[in-house]
């Protein structure tokens, strides 16, 4: 990205009726806030479809963050920005409100103990980008955390943090009757939704825990939500405005095979979340069986599989270099009721989440009764399920082993192994 540089004098010049928040530890986000008067509200009357606002960023090492604004509600414009290191970020503003088109101003970052935005490390496996330190991903699926009770979202997120899980996978708008409220016309957000949303990934965020953030359902939602590419856009906009500068990974929808044009939509999707993105988080998509073949397309950087077939994650470690991460090896039912094949008790459960490890594949952990994705509703007492502690038992045990060197040994006769990767010269 381009950099610009401020004059001395401009430095200390004023946004009018616009606010900067307070010094920000880095890799935390802050809210630079434009308030548009009556006259400009007149004069655009849907502030999503008809402001434009972008502001880049710059650092104390000249590196540029360009990050889209979003409409927040009312008269509510914001840019949200996480500064990757301590010092003074000077920005510049664009947008096609004349008041503010072209002000500069300053935010101020303080120095704080995070590693960073996680991101692919070592071909198959996770690191920050920070310290570089490795990542052991560990998730959990609650898809319609966004929109269910605010009790039961407390508990899942004590829960899983105290049972080491680091990544929770979710729908940005809910389940098939949130999505409606979420956005009641292609062109019309409810704010209140996605400020719930901004709470809810800042809770998880505050307890260790990466939002995976999955667009939209299966069977063609996002494109009977936004018919036209234009509307599809403006929404991946949106997102990246409101999310970028948390704790996140994008995973597209909810199952790409059940749309029409799946892989094509989800080219669309994934390049724009490449462009858009100015802290390059993952990008991948939620699938029945496995994203490996969207990986030619050269947006994704990770596959996604929702599979038990071991041969699935095999295969294609071998022909993927990035990591991979399974989130359909098992669905654990302690007692809420299995809907499906692929829900099984605690035991089967254990011997699948071994092999899919096995396979070089990082586990995301689900639970008939957590889960939302079946006929039972989500219940906190089965968060505390048999399965649920294996995984803690899975995580303490690879948290003790080199796991960000570790990759499939298929010479094994009648068995599973994970072995150190050898360099070759």
């Amino acid at each position: 990205m381009k950099a610009f540089f401020l004059p001395a004098g401009l430095l200390s010049m004023s946004l009018l009726a616009q606010t900067v928040c307070p010094p920000t530890p880095a890799y935390a986000p802050c809210d630079v806030v434009f308030e548009m008067s009556a006259d400009e509200l007149q004069a655009h009357p849907n502030p999503y479809t008809d402001v434009t606002l972008d502001v880049e960023f710059r650092s104390p090492r000249y590196r540029t963050y360009r990050l889209p604004g979003f409409w927040d509600g009312g008269n509510r414009l914001v840019v949200r920005f996480a500064p990757t290191e301590a010092g003074g970020w000077d920005f510049r503003v664009t947008t096609n409100l004349a008041r503010y088109d072209g002000k500069l101003g300053r935010v101020e970052a303080t120095a704080s103990d995070s590693p960073g935005f996680i991101r692919p490390r070592n071909v198959h496996h996770w690191g920050y980008t920070e310290t570089d330190q490795p990542h052991l991903w560990m998730g959990d699926t609650s898809l319609h955390f966004a929109s269910a009770d605010q009790a039961f979202f407390d508990k899942l997120v004590e829960a899983r943090a105290r049972q080491k899980f680091n990544h929770i996978r979710g729908l940005v708008m809910g389940g098939l009757e949130d999505s409606a409220k979420a956005f009641p016309l292609p062109d019309r957000p409810e704010a209140a939704h996605f400020r719930r949303l901004d709470e809810r990934i800042r809770a998880m965020n505050k307890a260790g825990i990466v939002a995976d953030l999955v667009l939209a359902g299966g069977g063609d939602e996002l494109v009977r939500l936004f018919p036209t590419w234009q509307q599809r856009e403006r929404y991946v906009r949106y997102l990246v405005g409101r999310y970028a500068a948390m704790h996140i990974t994008w995973q597209g929808v909810d199952g790409f095979e059940t749309y029409e044009n799946g892989r094509e939509l989800l080219k669309e999707i994934g390049s724009l979340l490449k462009k858009l993105d100015p802290y390059d988080h993952p990008r991948s998509s939620g699938a029945i069986v496995t994203a490996a073949p969207l990986a030619e397309d050269g947006w994704m950087s990770y596959i996604v599989d929702h599979t038990a077939d071991d041969q699935v994650g095999a295969i294609a470690h071998q022909l993927h270099a990035m990591p991979f991460v399974n989130t359909g090896f098992a669905v654990e039912d302690s007692g809420a009721g299995k809907s499906k094949p692929g829900h099984t008790d605690a035991d089967t459960f254990r011997k699948r989440l071994w092999n899919s490890a096995m396979n070089g594949e990082y586990p995301t952990f689900a639970n008939t009764g957590t889960f939302s994705a079946g006929p039972a509703a989500a219940d906190p007492k089965y968060l505390d399920s048999p399965a649920a502690r294996q995984m803690t038992v899975w995580y303490d045990f690879f948290s003790g082993t080199r796991h960000w060197e570790l990759e499939p040994y298929f010479d094994v006769d009648g068995g599973r192994a994970l072995a150190l990767e050898i360099p070759h010269d």
